[in-house]
């Protein structure tokens, strides 16, 4: 596991490595966004952390991979609050994307400028 710190924020995300990952042959790689309510809670409204799980498999059963975990991109980028509004929206049953619109969040992709640019601070 390595600790990283984004050169643009300030923000701290980790990078979980399995096997010998240099190299020219293609690895597993999975980016994922930090999901309080599905990552850490279970929260069956999204599937963050079934996403997660999954790749966490993959990964161990190829033998060599690498998970990075942005944390503070929660609901990509819109914080948990916004999040936690968008749920209550997918209820009547507006998916994700659609629960974002509706509260006034442009469906964006995900911002990932931080990932590669950023320093490690432990192994």
């Amino acid at each position: 596991m390595h600790a990283y710190q984004s050169i643009l924020d300030g923000g701290e995300h980790v990078s979980l490595v399995q096997g010998h990952v240099a190299g020219p042959e293609p690895v597993l790689v999975r980016v994922h966004s930090e999901c309080l309510a599905g990552d850490v809670f279970g929260s069956g409204c999204c599937d963050c952390d079934a996403q997660l799980q999954v790749s966490l498999a993959q990964v161990a059963a190829e033998g060599r991979g690498v998970v990075v975990y942005l944390r503070g991109k929660e609901g990509r980028g819109s914080g948990f609050g916004h999040s936690l509004t968008a749920v209550s929206c997918q209820n009547p049953g507006l998916d994700r994307l659609e629960a974002n619109i509706e509260h006034g969040l442009l469906p964006i992709p995900a911002n990932m400028a931080s990932a590669p640019r950023s320093s490690p601070i432990s192994a």
